[in-house]
């Protein structure tokens, strides 16, 4: 059997990052006979979204130095990077890998059966994975008197590094009062230590809802959380540190926790900007939508991951995507364009074949469902080319060499990019798929929408006044792409940015 290993399928750390963000954010455990591991499953999607955030910039593995010993004694986090699917194959080989990390489990004394909060806390995922450095809240402990270093164990730095929002027990309790008081001189261990704030890749969150429905969070209210950043105040004579800044983050997942009355661990997972991720397929036994962070009693499990510079505000999307459904009119109104359309496409300037205008309908009712295209937008995935700006010069290039070099260096074999002559010879560029590539495919359908981001992003450009060819856009965007992990002044961690 060949390899299910992503990392062995694609070049996760550069050139196909995008596509592996995509897998292992929506490509989820799935078996024969559907999942008895509820607890195991949601643990292993909580460990891909973490992955998809952090993990794929260049060098990041190589970088940290504790990944390949950390996944040789905690088989999770090798199963995590398994490709999974939805066809027959898939099932009964994830079926079989599922079995094999039972074995491996048990022979380490846990069941696959237990609870998402007994494993995710469990001895094993704390030593391999949640003290590291990069997903430890607070830096280094220092003594107050000497500024000595105190250390502390694996077990220690994960679970003070796990808050805690408990509106059942206290409910005035706010979730800003909840981070700050984890810093400055803090009782550990019946000492008094000085806690400062590291910059963690991922922050967890264990919440009870407040017993009263009209006082209790809603998604929003819990979708951004911020750590702060503090610095030495030299104006100081002893050691004295001042806020400087909050460091953002956003909700990645949050797991609904099985009680009494639930008998199974369910997860979702989230966008930085917001929106909730809607996966290729939903396995029922752990992916129900049934549920609520407002529904208590119950209890949460929240993972935060630091917010890209480029989002604002990731408030503006509902807890449970809606159900895909068609936009009649929308379709209605494509379908009328279409036979005017094809008028113009057989009358097209261009060197190869207009991607065909039925399959980009489809890819766009799955995108943005009952979004009608918006200007300079025209059509699925077709966008008008500023006309006070030299098209043949930006996009085309002398003798074609430009749109040439744009298929070859930076289209995949399943995808192009093409152009026609429209009204008033206005100038609409094309994307889509190649021929007799289908849109079924969730990796083919997100490669395409970030192509589409790309050439949007650049006719925005071009429209603002820039004078930058689609070539050199291209090259200088793949250049930073899946943005470089930077180390961070005075932290453990690395910032893994996105070139969209």
């Amino acid at each position: 059997m060949e390899s299910r290993d992503i990392r062995e399928c694609y070049d996760f750390e550069d050139a196909d990052a995008e596509i592996v963000a995509a897998i292992l954010d929506t490509n989820l455990p799935n078996y024969e006979g559907g999942s008895q591991c509820s607890g195991l499953d949601c643990l292993t999607v909580v460990v891909r979204r973490i992955y998809s955030h952090t993990m794929l910039g260049p060098g990041v593995s190589e970088a940290l130095g504790w990944t390949i010993n950390s996944e040789e004694k905690n088989p999770i986090l090798r199963h995590a990077w398994d490709i999974f699917g939805n066809e027959d194959q898939d099932k009964k080989e994830t079926r079989e890998a599922q079995q094999k990390l039972s074995s491996k489990l048990q022979a380490m004394g846990y069941s696959t059966s237990a609870s998402f909060e007994d494993l995710c806390n469990s001895p094993l995922m704390k030593e391999t994975f949640w003290c590291q450095d990069v997903f430890r809240l607070h830096d280094i402990l220092l003594c107050p008197r000497t500024a000595a270093a105190i250390n502390e164990s694996p077990d220690e730095i994960a679970r003070t590094s796990l808050l805690e929002l408990d509106h059942v027990a206290n409910p005035d309790l706010a979730l800003k009062a909840v981070i700050d008081k984890s810093f400055g001189l803090i009782v550990r261990n019946g000492k008094e230590v000085n806690s400062r704030p590291s910059r963690p890749w991922i922050i967890r969150l264990v919440y009870q809802p407040h017993p009263e429905p009209q006082k209790r969070l809603d998604i929003n209210g819990l979708r951004c959380l911020s750590l702060p950043f503090w610095e030495d105040d030299k104006n100081e004579p002893t050691v004295t540190y001042r806020e400087t800044g909050r460091s953002r983050y956003c909700l990645l997942a949050v797991v609904r926790l099985r009680d009494t009355s639930v008998a199974n661990d369910y997860v979702r997972t989230y966008s930085c900007n917001g929106a909730n991720i809607i996966a290729e397929y939903e396995p029922p036994e752990f992916t129900s939508c049934g549920w609520s962070l407002k529904d208590s009693p119950g209890k949460y499990m929240l993972f935060y991951g630091l917010l890209p510079d480029d989002i604002e505000d990731p408030r503006r999307f509902p807890e449970v995507a809606p159900p895909q459904r068609l936009n009649e009119s929308m379709v209605e109104r494509i379908g009328k364009h279409q036979s005017f359309l094809m008028d113009k496409i057989k009358k097209a300037q261009q060197a190869k074949q207009v991607p065909s205008l039925e399959s980009r309908q489809r890819a766009w009712r799955k995108v943005y469902v009952e979004e009608p295209p918006v200007e300079p937008a025209c059509g699925p995935f077709e966008i008008v080319f500023p006309s006070t700006a030299k098209f043949d010069i930006l996009f085309l290039g002398e003798n074609g060499n430009f749109l040439a070099r744009v298929r070859k260096e930076f289209l995949q074999r399943d995808f192009e990019i093409s152009w026609f002559t429209g009204d008033n010879d206005t100038r609409v560029i094309i994307v889509g798929f190649s021929d007799n590539v289908g849109d079924e495919d969730g990796e083919n359908l997100f490669v395409l929408l970030m192509l589409w981001r790309k050439v949007w992003d650049w006719v925005k450009r071009i429209t603002d006044g820039e004078d930058i060819p689609l070539i050199t856009y291209l090259d200088a965007k793949r250049s930073v792409q899946v943005s470089s992990a930077r180390v961070v002044t005075g932290s453990h961690a690395y910032v893994v940015g996105s070139s969209l």
